[in-house]
């Protein structure tokens, strides 16, 4: 409308004096810890990966999406810091960073069993990769069932 006022289609901006409405926030509701236990078990019980990335999602609080587009690249593993009181109370972490879709970087702090689970997805990618003869690269996809995608 303000640009109707600008070119002179319309005098004035009749929405200027509107008041939106007020914006309710969404209650969450999370589940209960041994639902997610649960959850992460089954998923392990069907297919080790899929079990991962339950893992990861429930522990880093990452969106599918950002867990579908990781790749090994961005994930430093061997990087660790002095933990922060706040989200990871006594623990060794590594960091996983992750470009966003406004092409941000977000960085995720892990603890040390989620790093040491990722390790060992990782160690899994390699074998099923080398059963295959394939070559994998930093900019394969974590998790990919292909295996010139799945690992580095």
């Amino acid at each position: 409308m303000q640009q109707g006022v600008r070119w002179g289609w319309i005098a004035s901006n009749p929405a200027a004096l509107a008041t939106p409405p007020r914006v309710r926030g969404r209650q969450i509701d999370p589940p209960e810890p041994e639902i997610v236990i649960k959850l992460i078990e089954g998923a392990r019980d069907l297919d080790p990966d899929f079990g991962t990335v339950i893992y990861l999602a429930a522990s880093t609080g990452a969106r599918r999406g950002e867990l579908c587009g990781l790749r090994w690249g961005t994930v430093d593993l061997s990087s660790r810091q002095s933990p922060s009181p706040v989200s990871c109370r006594g623990c060794t972490r590594a960091v996983v960073e992750k470009d966003t879709k406004t092409h941000s970087v977000r960085r995720i702090a892990i603890d040390q069993a989620t790093a040491d689970l990722l390790t060992d997805h990782d160690g899994g990618v390699a074998d099923r990769a080398n059963a295959t003869g394939a070559q994998l690269s930093d900019s394969a996809f974590v998790f990919s069932r292909v295996p010139t995608e799945a690992s580095r």
